[in-house]
């Protein structure tokens, strides 16, 4: 589904519950009471990675906008149900929404009162050995218990249940709408001709959808690494960026081990070839754009120019491309950073990553170097950080530039309150922003941490831990 309606878990690729249907709903019913999305893109472009990366942030920092408090209740109320991160702690189900919606709440039931004692329990029977035991005399029956009063019943709302009705009929509508755009997604996504459907087991995670095999959940270790590179070069191709695109693909290539008997290897040399195809044309459309048409204006302004693509503005200035080079304009339309790199993206904290003849750097909004461009791979800053590659090993930098935490580690991923993952020989790890391992390279796998926690894997076994590295509960 769009990225913007999933939720934490299908962003985290962990098992789907049937209330998970239900977080989408919390989207919709947020967007249609105000207007607006409560998860956005912020200042970056919706189909660019800093803007998927700040989606993916809001969704799983948990954190609503103010907007909410603008929602009547028990529309609120139901919002924020339908919006907890936890799927065990969200709302359970539609008729859950429905008590919620109606303002019902379950009354505790009255505490037991025990009847009284008879007085043969309260006084033992006493014998003497010099007399007789007394005749027995029947003892009185007990003491009804007293009776407890039924619960007062429930205030009536004005206008009794029918009240309610609308309420109902603006929640059939909202699920009527969502399982009509799935229905339309789904028919796109169909081929002319239907294939008989396996079968399924009700009991298995229902894994997310892929459209080919070289995007199926990863069996091994090394998948994970070549599916993350498979996906930024398809990001780079959709964008247009062919070079760019054919680098990630050559990369991907060299994930694959030779020991791998699918169609993966073949399927990439396909990609390559592709991207090779589309370079080679549009340096020809270059080559006859130089040949035969002449600048009748300043190149300085963008009234003399129709660029092959426009983003929009991130800290007032928007990414432009032209000729298969991109640079910067402002919002009078004037060029303030010259068309002339191979790869460049958005502003992010004041600087943009640029490159350039297959190596990265940092600019600021003057289009002034501040960082060279001596880097194979780098990322946009996230918390003061950024994660660029040398010579095969990644490490950090500050806004100047320097080294402060050494490049040596297999992959790195960004900044994450406070927190970023590390791997090395196989391993995954956190470390702070000072370079220490918080905790240790041990675990086969690694998650971003979500309201305090982390899921990770260790010797098979996928649990949580807390920013001690502490245990906290078995995963679902």
């Amino acid at each position: 589904g769009t990225l913007a309606y999933s939720s934490p878990e299908q962003l985290g690729d962990r098992e789907i519950r049937k209330n998970t249907d239900l977080w989408s709903f919390g989207v919709i019913a947020f967007q249609t009471l105000t207007g607006a999305l409560p998860f956005t893109t912020g200042e970056h472009a919706a189909t660019s990675e800093s803007g998927r990366l700040e989606l993916f942030r809001q969704i799983s920092g948990g954190t609503l906008p103010e907007r909410i408090n603008s929602i009547p209740e028990p529309w609120r109320k139901l919002i924020r149900l339908c919006l907890t991160n936890a799927p065990d702690q969200r709302i359970k189900d539609v008729a859950a929404c429905f008590r919620v919606l109606d303002g019902e709440n379950e009354s505790p039931k009255p505490a037991y009162i025990p009847p009284p004692a008879t007085r043969a329990e309260i006084l033992p029977p006493v014998t003497r050995m010099d007399v007789p035991p007394p005749v027995t005399q029947q003892q009185p029956p007990p003491l009804p218990p007293p009776s407890i009063p039924p619960p007062a019943p429930k205030p009536v709302p004005v206008g009794g249940k029918k009240s309610t009705t609308w309420i109902k009929w603006t929640v059939g509508a909202v699920f009527t709408a969502m399982l009509g755009v799935i229905v339309v997604l789904l028919l796109q996504r169909s081929p002319n001709t239907p294939e008989p459907l396996p079968d399924v087991n009700d009991s298995a995670p229902i894994a997310p959808f892929t459209e080919a095999s070289d995007t199926a959940a990863p069996n091994n270790a090394w998948e994970k690494d070549y599916f993350r590179t498979v996906s930024n070069a398809e990001n780079y191709y959709n964008n247009n960026n062919y070079a760019a695109a054919k680098t990630e693909y050559n990369k991907a290539l060299a994930q694959i081990p030779k020991t791998d008997a699918s169609d993966k290897r073949n399927s990439i040399k396909g990609k390559i070839a592709d991207c090779d195809r589309l370079i080679k044309e549009e340096a020809d459309r270059k080559q006859q754009t130089t040949n035969t048409t002449k600048p009748t204006t300043s190149p300085n302004t963008a009234s003399s120019k129709k660029y092959d693509d426009k983003g929009d503005f991130y800290e007032g200035l928007a990414v432009v491309k032209l000729n298969g080079k991109y640079g910067f304009i402002d919002k009078t339309g004037n060029v303030v950073i010259p068309l002339k790199y191979d790869d460049i993206e958005t502003f992010s904290e004041g600087l943009a990553r640029v490159r350039l003849n297959g190596k990265c750097g940092f600019i600021d909004k003057t289009g002034n170097v501040v960082i060279p461009l001596k880097y194979e791979y780098a990322e946009f800053f996230s918390e003061g950080l950024a994660r660029v590659q040398l010579n095969g090993k990644w490490g950090y930098i500050d806004k100047t530039g320097n080294v402060v935490i050494p490049l040596k580690y297999d992959d790195a991923y960004w900044f994450s309150a406070g927190l970023a993952i590390v791997k090395s020989n196989e391993k995954y790890g956190y470390i702070d922003k000072t370079g220490n391992e918080v905790m240790p390279l041990k675990y086969e796998d690694a998650e971003p941490f979500n309201n305090g926690r982390a899921r990770v894997t260790f010797n098979g076994k996928s649990f949580y831990i807390d920013k001690t590295g502490k245990y906290l509960a078995d995963c679902p």
